[in-house]
């Protein structure tokens, strides 16, 4: 919880720093006026079993995390708005980590399925490639909201919030970018942007305090404003300097299919 805390001072200190934007203007030099307003953390589970579970994962307990896909599965777990379906997906993706991090009768579980259902990997709710270093790194797997997210266990997001997800990179990081502006497109369908917190998690979606979080930035503000890039690269820097300091476990990936050959 500690960590979840600093990394909310960290992305309020950042947003008092970095250049925001006005419709319409130079996005890099322009002062914003109006700032995001984030929740405080802790996120907490909405029962005390996930909270449990949930913590169990967040320390890379693969047991924990076997369990908290059985959990999933129950019929008392579900909450309102929360279909059916997505617990489904998000139980097989704790499967499947489970089984990542080294969990035996995980493991017997996902080969068993993949035997039964080669499409198996494709059913859960963030694709497996994203647990596997560098295969989905730089991809965003789509638009997840916050409280999706902390009913399947995840309590470091911020349940009105929307998050994009890349996967697991070399350093067992991953980036997230939050969803927090939109500018329309012009009266000629031109100029639409979207801006975006983007900080890094560690490979159990921890924060990690010791990296800055670059604020209120468009993907356009980090190719071409000197300003974001070289915040952009600070982070990426102090991400890999913290990476290095943290003990990587091995990784389970006898799952994975073997690559199609088209001659």
């Amino acid at each position: 919880m500690k960590k979840i805390k600093k990394l909310f001072e960290q992305i309020q200190t950042m947003g008092q720093k970095i250049s925001g934007h006005s419709s319409g203007s130079d996005h890099s030099n322009a002062s914003s006026s109006v700032r995001p307003t984030l929740s405080p953390p802790p996120v907490s589970a909405r029962t005390y079993a996930l909270q449990i579970l949930a913590s169990g994962c967040a320390q890379g307990d693969a047991a924990a995390m076997l369990k908290l896909s059985n959990f999933l599965r129950s019929p008392d777990t579900a909450a309102p708005g929360i279909g059916a379906a997505y617990y489904d997906k998000g139980a097989n993706m704790w499967l499947l980590r489970a089984a990542i991090y080294g969990d035996r009768t995980a493991q017997e579980i996902v080969l068993d399925k993949i035997r039964q259902d080669p499409g198996f990997l494709n059913q859960t709710l963030i694709p497996y490639e994203n647990f596997l270093p560098n295969k989905r790194s730089h991809w965003h797997s789509g638009l997840y909201s916050g409280r999706l997210l902390n009913m399947l266990g995840l309590l470091t997001f911020q349940p009105e919030e929307s998050y994009l997800l890349a996967g697991i990179s070399d350093q067992r990081t991953l980036l997230v970018y939050q969803e927090v502006d939109y500018d329309p497109p012009d009266e000629d369908g031109f100029g639409a942007e979207t801006y975006y917190h983007m900080f890094f998690l560690d490979e159990f979606f921890q924060p990690l305090p010791e990296v800055p979080i670059v604020c209120r930035v468009s993907s356009r503000d980090v190719t071409y404003s000197d300003n974001c890039k070289k915040q952009y690269d600070a982070m990426i820097k102090a991400m890999q300097e913290a990476a290095d300091k943290r003990t990587k476990l091995p990784l389970w990936t006898e799952f994975i299919p073997e690559p199609k050959k088209f001659f």
